[in-house]
């Protein structure tokens, strides 16, 4: 994940703050195939220690300010 952020493919990513856990990542990538083989490499994904959903987000309002807590 950090290699990822320092290439620019992970835009945000942290936990949820909801009691039932969990976390979130925002990518790029050229389609849904693309984000899902990013997944599928990812070690904790591919040894079930953690679950993931590939979901399509369309913005339709942005800053230029980074993202920030």
């Amino acid at each position: 994940m950090t290699r990822l952020f320092g290439e620019g493919v992970v835009v945000a990513a942290g936990p949820t703050t909801d009691p039932e856990g969990g976390g979130m990542a925002i990518v790029k990538a050229a389609d849904m195939a693309a984000a899902r083989a990013l997944l599928a490499a990812d070690p904790a994904i591919r040894d079930g220690i953690m679950k993931a959903e590939v979901r399509n987000w369309r913005p339709v309002m942005a800053t230029k300010e980074p993202l920030r807590p």
